[in-house]
């Protein structure tokens, strides 16, 4: 069935057609189904799973609360990769409520904010 191209631009489906794989007897079935495997392909990366961390408790909240935007920082910078992803969660929470609630509590907010979700992302990759 023809679309009516516009503007010079379009496609015209001329018919359906189905296409059938047959397999060649040269070709090797090496790899079992569910799995692709091409030649030269190379890992470009790892994944590392790290130990889980202990849920967060109110103490240990309360505690990160109670830290300033440049204490949090540093703490951030300093030990980013060892804090727990409720700890980073958390730390990225504060910071956007200091940022939302008043002018003086904005120093530092946003560069908190920024560096809790980069050792977060870190975390990922």
């Amino acid at each position: 069935m023809p679309t009516q191209p516009e503007g010079g631009e379009g496609f015209r489906v001329l018919e359906d057609f189905v296409c059938e794989a047959t397999p060649e007897t040269a070709v090797s079935g090496g790899a079992p189904p569910g799995t692709g495997v091409n030649p030269g392909a190379q890992v470009i990366s790892e994944l590392v799973i790290r130990a889980s961390h202990p849920p967060l408790t109110p103490e240990r909240e309360a505690e990160l609360r109670a830290l300033s935007n440049r204490e949090l920082l540093a703490l951030v910078r300093s030990s980013g990769s060892e804090l727990g992803p409720d700890e980073l969660r958390v730390i990225h929470h504060v910071a956007i409520e200091r940022l939302t609630q008043d002018a003086d509590s904005w120093d530092g907010a946003g560069e908190l904010s920024r560096e809790a979700m980069q050792a977060t992302l870190r975390r990922m990759v």
